[in-house]
């Protein structure tokens, strides 16, 4: 595991880091307690470290506590955004399926549920905004790729790097946002079928809303980091 935690230096104040702790270890007890209303395979349990000892040469030293570094910004951004990718891919592959449904009958008047024009025009916002998720999701990983390209690890420049964040948080915003609302209408479209524990569809709306909760950062957080960024304001969040 790779756990965040704050470590005193010599001169009292405390540095943040970066501790590679074993599964196995003595004094690790992961308490099996996750139970969320989505995201239910995530494994996502609460742990519980009591004298559990680590080497300092487990420790990966990330600058002072509580200030940003290229590191938690870079890596945060990298991991993170195969995760936001992974929201339209889902929504698309079983969203889509549902309300491809040709054998759906609509009303009871013998008429495939894809004949309907209200069905038409859901799917047509759905694809619309699958279409405005991706590409948005497309530039800003383009722009990343461009930028890392440019700026070797040890010698981005932070302020250029707080406005690729601002960039990904944007993107990340919209996606999450664009996933809820997609399988939304795609619950609309199933009809009450949807709604039942055993239709794929209610365990997606459970998964993406999810989403926003997502590091980094919560949609609280993410509008005042955007905003502060934006107008030229030190990004610091109080906390």
């Amino acid at each position: 595991m790779a756990i965040t935690c704050r470590v005193r230096d010599p001169q009292g104040g405390f540095r943040r880091a970066f501790a590679t702790v074993p599964v196995e270890s003595a004094g690790v007890n992961i308490k099996n307690n996750w139970d969320a209303l989505g995201m239910r395979a995530s494994g996502s349990h609460d742990i519980l470290f009591q004298d559990c000892f680590v080497p300092e040469a487990a420790l990966l030293d990330d600058g002072p506590w509580g200030e940003w570094t290229e590191r938690i910004l870079s890596g945060q951004m990298a991991f993170n955004m195969g995760l936001v990718g992974g929201f339209p891919g889902h929504c698309r592959g079983r969203a889509g399926s549902d309300r491809r449904d040709g054998n759906n009958p609509a009303g009871g008047r013998g008429r495939r549920a894809a004949e309907r024009p209200s069905i038409q025009h859901l799917t047509a916002e759905i694809e619309i905004d699958l279409a405005a998720a991706r590409a948005m999701l497309a530039r800003t990983a383009t722009m990343a790729d461009a930028f890392f390209s440019q700026h070797p690890a040890g010698r981005v420049p932070l302020g250029e790097l707080h406005t690729l964040m601002k960039d990904f948080q944007c993107t990340k915003w919209f996606v999450n946002r664009k996933a809820i609302e997609i399988v939304d209408r795609a619950l609309t479209a199933s009809g009450g079928a949807g709604y039942l524990n055993t239709s794929p569809l209610a365990r997606l709306y459970r998964d993406v809303r999810a989403g926003p909760f997502m590091q980094l950062f919560s949609p609280n957080e993410a509008f005042e980091y955007i905003g502060r960024v934006t107008l030229g304001i030190d990004p610091h969040l109080a906390n």
